[in-house]
């Protein structure tokens, strides 16, 4: 972990628990190991910066993105899918909550500055083939270099979460770096400001 990463937390809303309309097998794994992420940053004297986003549907949504959200009105406009998962929620009272409408988090103007002051942009969250992989390919297209998280993000099911792995896994090293939390936890702060 570096004092100048930016931890990126995507989406992970009630509407993902297991029961759920876009339930994830992996949910609580990922939950499990953001929460980590998250305490160890904040724990840090000058830890890395932490941001979440959400979903929300646009009502003024054009092309696919209205026939999306026309399929998927019930959960768009139920509340408490839509929020965050409780376990989460303190800490996206203390850092900033992004909301956005479409697939890609990058595509939020202060989020696309954070990143690029960013060192580097710590991906986690849901749904790796969706959110979570049109996050990475914006970010590396913004020229960010991407650690990605497997184990702090779920998609469908392992099936899915492991195609998205391989792509992202084809390209590193130089974009992204893959690996998993615990690696990720034990790196030592070599951004010249951190402490360890």
């Amino acid at each position: 972990m570096r004092s100048d990463d930016l931890i990126l937390v995507i989406d992970l809303q009630n509407a993902y628990l297991p029961g759920q309309p876009w339930g994830c097998d992996s949910i609580g794994r990922s939950i499990g190991n953001i929460l980590a992420l998250l305490r160890a940053a904040e724990a840090r004297r000058d830890g890395p910066e932490l941001c979440f986003t959400r979903f929300v549907s646009d009502p003024g949504a054009r092309g696919v993105w209205a026939e999306y959200n026309r399929r998927n009105r019930d959960i768009n406009e139920n509340p408490w899918m839509n929020a965050l998962v409780a376990e989460l929620a303190p800490y996206a009272a203390r850092h900033p909550l992004y909301t956005k409408s479409v697939y890609s988090s990058l595509r939020v103007p202060a989020l696309r500055r954070a990143a690029r002051r960013a060192g580097r942009l710590v991906v986690t969250g849901v749904m790796c083939e969706c959110c979570v992989l049109s996050s990475c390919l914006d970010a590396i297209d913004l020229g960010c270099h991407v650690l990605y998280l497997p184990d702090a993000c779920s998609g469908d099911d392992a099936v899915m979460e492991e195609r998205v792995r391989n792509v992202l896994k084809g390209l590193s090293p130089l974009h992204v770096t893959v690996l998993d939390t615990a690696a990720y936890l034990r790196e030592e702060d070599v951004s010249g400001d951190g402490s360890r």
